[in-house]
């Protein structure tokens, strides 16, 4: 993830072992130049062509059931390479879920984007990206 997130700043493995369903890791993201830590849990993977993480905050004090985002990505070959789905569900309600979105969206793009940085390590052979 280090290779094409372009937030994410550091990640280090909480759980012993290889990926897998249950395996945890301490996320840190640089989002308008404030580090934010998550703790990242692994609810899906089925490699090389899915992935599943719940996060919630590392700082705690959320006493919320439900974690406080959402991340998938689902790669499948097609004709033209490969066709990358990220999904992302937050805790936000809908308006201020779009205006964050509409936020982030609103700088300049500065070189790939990390889904186009994640189908260029995926088709070059590199999927343990």
């Amino acid at each position: 993830m280090l290779l094409w997130q372009q937030k994410l700043t550091r990640m280090s493995p909480i759980s012993d072992g290889n990926l897998k369903i249950g395996s945890q890791y301490r996320c840190v993201y640089l989002m308008k130049g404030r580090e934010r830590e998550y703790i990242a849990d692994t609810a899906a993977f089925e490699p090389p062509t899915h992935v599943r993480r719940t996060f919630r905050s590392a700082a705690g004090g959320d006493d919320h059931p439900d974690p406080a985002g959402i991340e998938e990505y689902r790669l499948a070959r097609n004709a033209r390479g490969t066709k990358v789905t990220q999904v992302i569900s937050l805790r936000f309600g809908f308006v201020l879920g779009a205006v964050i979105w509409l936020f982030e969206k609103s700088g300049k793009r500065q070189g790939r984007s990390d889904l186009e940085r994640l189908k260029a390590l995926v088709e070059c052979g590199a999927a343990g990206a």
